[in-house]
């Protein structure tokens, strides 16, 4: 017999279901009925499940004991009669009610791919790919269920002690509390000069690249506070963005775009992006977008270098602007106070949100791209669900922001004035939080300077401030300024000073390196490289929803016939319908009606054949010319021409 107080025995099963159960009284919780584990115990009804013993207080408070087998084990009549209710009426006999299954796969898989199978279809060919993209589905679930066994690190946090609220906690105070590898993660620069600075991380969070608005532009591992390019530019810079990795980024200058690699060497040059006040990168298609003050919206593919789209969005100056990271849909904030979300095949945009009364001066998208950020001149933070594009929350701020971030774990930071906010639980808090006022979660305060761009680190925590009087990089060293005080006296004169920032459980902890890999090798990043390249997703494929491209239509003509007519009138005045709307004919021109009418021009005819002959004889002579010099060029040197003489530079006569 084996005695349990309390214990508890975890199980796996083949489909990742995990099975707790607690012998202890009032202490069970599983999912499916128990599973043998692999030490048993064979008790002496010969059914070799397990046994224990129960404790119970008679009616003279003597301790008695009784003996109950398990549901598990051989002995099928014992556990029918459990089921049945025979057996002991006892209530500390009574059979456990029959608990739910709850598997561990049920969260990686899409809701509406839960249970079914592929619809039977005649065309044998089709039946076969819809049947092995299923058993691909089924085996990715199982496989990212599996994987989660191996994420053992927890996210950080702040908590306080019940009298003071977490937003009252200082630096000092965090940084007093952490380990010394978290204490030495951050810098803060102060450069008036070029100021103000906006920042940018790359997509696994190890370099970081400044621009200032000056013209100055520096890249670094912040981590290791190793320097790889620094240099000036000599005019304005409103923007810069990592493009793949940190080998080549993307400087929007004062007319145009320009793109560097890591050692600050120019390698290309974009003319058709003009007056570019903003740029984002679409890592997985590889594409540059820039939105400025021609209103256009610009889509260039930097693996072949050719421009993918132009969209006149026909909305003004282009000033706020932020990717979905789920489906890569563009959404720019405009000063009606509407946001629209554009894709680089369409001409009108796919959403379009009143979400301010005033002008839209920042936004932001969650990674899960279910929830957005807007900021508005009115002084409010609204919260957005992306499924039913409605409103989920509004609370107030002291100005109006001037940039939002969202971190991997969901935390949200506001910058304003010289002030950065970070809030906690806004996409999650139930509808009784709701009623309760929010308090945020940090506030952190610049000495001097307005704020202009915060950043999260991605897998850290620690989040980057870019202000009016220099970079603030949240958190590095602070621990070496009161050891070196001689070290601090010599930087002040370079006008540099080093402090530092934390934002507890603002990180993911647990890294997917096929995703991106803080501590990859050159040889890695190579490899990485490659085979994004070879997986680019074509601009084509851009949709709102991109679970229904490959998706087989299941829902009848008629419903789709429908929902068209529904889409077609629904932008339609009032009281008119697609039926007795009246199309007006325009009226056409001269040329246009020699063209319907298949009408031939000959006076324009015969002035395209003598531009044509013109443009021969022009060529002609110009060919002529051009081997006279040659001619002349070898005569003065004495020298035969060479076969090889077509490539040696030729002076100019």
């Amino acid at each position: 017999d084996l005695e349990c107080d309390g214990l508890a025995s975890q199980c796996f099963d083949k489909d990742l279901h995990i099975v707790v159960v607690c012998w202890k009284e009032g202490m069970e919780e599983a999912g499916g009925s128990p599973i043998s584990t692999p030490h048993k115990a064979t008790g002496s009804g010969g059914g070799g499940g397990m046994k224990r013993k129960r404790t119970t207080t008679g009616a003279d408070g003597s301790p008695q004991h009784s003996e109950k087998g398990t549901p598990h084990g051989n002995d099928k009549n014992q556990r029918k009669k459990q089921q049945a209710g025979e057996g002991n009426n006892n209530n500390n006999n009574a059979p456990h009610p029959k608990r739910a299954r709850v598997s561990r796969a049920d969260k990686y898989a899409r809701p509406e791919a839960k249970g079914k199978k592929p619809k039977p279809t005649g065309n044998r060919k089709l039946k076969t790919r819809m049947e092995k993209s299923s058993k691909f589905y089924e085996q990715a679930v199982a496989r990212a269920a599996r994987a989660e066994l191996l994420m053992t690190e927890k996210a950080g946090l702040l908590e306080s002690d019940g009298r003071t609220p977490t937003y009252a906690y200082k630096q000092q105070d965090i940084i007093a509390g952490v380990d010394l590898q978290s204490a030495q993660k951050v810098f803060d620069l102060d450069l008036p000069v070029f100021a103000p600075y906006k920042i940018d991380y790359s997509r696994n969070g190890r370099y970081l690249l400044m621009s200032g608005q000056k013209g100055h532009i520096a890249l670094l591992d912040w981590n290791s506070n190793h320097l790889f390019s620094e240099f000036h530019v000599k005019e304005v810079v409103r923007d810069a963005k990592f493009l793949q990795d940190h080998t080549l980024y993307a400087v929007a200058q004062r007319k145009y775009v320009y793109i560097y690699d890591h050692k600050g060497v120019e390698t290309h040059f974009l003319s058709d992006h003009k007056d570019v006040k903003r740029l984002e990168y679409l890592p997985y298609h590889w594409l540059l977008v820039s939105a400025g003050f021609d209103s256009y919206l610009k889509y260039q593919d930097v693996s072949t270098g050719k421009l993918v789209s132009a969209i006149n969005t026909k909305s003004g100056i282009l000033d706020c602007m932020v990717q979905n990271p789920w489906n890569a849909v563009i959404c720019l904030g405009h000063s009606n106070g509407t946001v629209t979300m554009w894709t680089p095949n369409m001409s009108d945009p796919v959403i379009k949100m009143l979400t301010h009364p005033t002008r839209v001066t920042a936004a932001a998208v969650a990674a899960s791209g279910r929830y957005m950020a807007t900021a508005g001149i009115d002084s409010t933070i609204k919260i957005w669900d992306l499924r039913t594009y409605r409103i989920m929350d509004t609370f107030p701020s002291s100005q109006p922001a001037t940039s939002l971030s969202i971190s991997g774990r969901g935390l949200l930071g506001v910058g304003y004035g010289s002030q950065v906010t970070i809030w906690r639980d806004v996409f999650t808090a139930s509808s009784q939080d709701k009623k309760e006022p929010k308090t945020p979660y940090m506030i952190h305060r610049i000495r001097s300077g307005e704020v202009h761009d915060v950043q999260f680190v991605p897998f850290e925590d620690v989040m980057g401030i870019g202000h009016g009087n220099g970079v603030h990089i949240l958190p590095l060293l602070f621990w070496f300024l009161f050891s070196f005080c001689k070290l601090i006296k010599t930087l002040s004169v370079f006008s540099c000073q080093v402090s530092s920032i934390l934002v507890p459980g603002s990180g993911e902890p647990n890294i997917d390196t096929m995703e991106s890999n803080p501590f990859q090798t050159d040889k890695q990043r190579k490899e990485a490289a490659v085979r994004s390249l070879l997986d680019k997703i074509q601009p084509e494929m851009i949709t709102l929803e991109p679970d229904l491209i490959g998706r087989v239509v299941t829902e009848p003509e008629a419903v789709n016939l429908e929902k068209r007519k529904i889409a077609a009138s629904a932008t339609l005045p009032e009281g008119v319908t697609p039926q007795n709307q009246k199309k007006k004919k325009k009226k056409l021109t001269g040329e246009k009606k020699k063209r319907k009418q298949n009408i031939v021009d000959e006076a324009k005819i015969r002035s395209e054949k003598v531009e044509q002959h013109r443009e021969i004889k022009r060529a002609a002579k110009e060919r002529r010319e051009k081997e006279a010099q040659e001619q002349q060029l070898f005569e003065a040197r004495g020298v035969a021409p060479s076969a090889l003489e077509r490539f040696a530079p030729r002076k100019r006569i």
